[in-house]
């Protein structure tokens, strides 16, 4: 599980999804914003919409955040806040193209 100093707390940016870049894929949209001196900070969002079950939102959840706390150290050193709204309700454990994409799309987001 990803630890706490890593977690983006939404409440107090409220203003973030209108100052933020975006980038869409099929599975997941990636929000993001430079900050000033706070490392990185991730936040997951599940829509009650895409999945209706909290066992499940929560499971998509921790799956995003084990791909997470698994990157590299030059990632996790930006000062970044990110959000990552999914898209797809059916993400399984053990989807490696998942672990590609958000890998891919978080060092793009980087450089």
């Amino acid at each position: 599980m990803l630890s706490k100093q890593f977690k983006f707390d939404l409440r107090n940016d409220v203003n973030f999804f209108l100052n933020c870049k975006k980038k869409h894929l099929q599975e997941f949209s990636v929000f993001y914003k430079k900050n000033i001196s706070e490392g990185l900070k991730i936040a997951i969002i599940v829509p009650k919409r895409k999945v209706k079950l909290a066992t499940d939102r929560n499971r998509t959840k921790r799956i995003f955040y084990s791909v997470i706390e698994k990157l590299s150290n030059n990632i996790k050193n930006k000062n970044l806040n990110v959000v990552i709204v999914v898209n797809k309700g059916n993400i399984r454990n053990k989807d490696l193209n998942l672990v590609k994409i958000i890998e891919g799309s978080l060092v793009e987001i980087t450089v």
